[in-house]
């Protein structure tokens, strides 16, 4: 809302060029089968993303059954506390 002004006037919904509105709009607005740009975007929309299918597809196999391998970086720092 804060990047896109006109919410009711599909398909360019008043976006800012270049605003992470009108990106999020272009990516997942009208994006299921049948349906039309509307100013915004569904759970349905978002889960038939071809992106977000792929990102989450499973990529590995663990004894037998398929996964999904995900990577998290930690960086552990010491610390030391005062004694109360």
């Amino acid at each position: 809302m804060r990047d896109c002004t006109a919410l009711t006037a599909p398909p360019a919904c008043g976006c800012t060029a270049g605003s992470t509105g009108k990106t999020v709009l272009d990516l997942f607005d009208g994006g299921v089968p049948g349906s039309t740009k509307d100013c915004a975007v569904s759970v349905e929309e978002i889960k038939q993303n071809s992106l977000i299918q792929s990102l989450l597809a499973p990529d590995v196999t663990i004894k037998g059954q398929k996964a999904l391998s995900l990577g998290i970086k930690v960086e552990a720092v010491k610390a030391t506390f005062p004694a109360q």
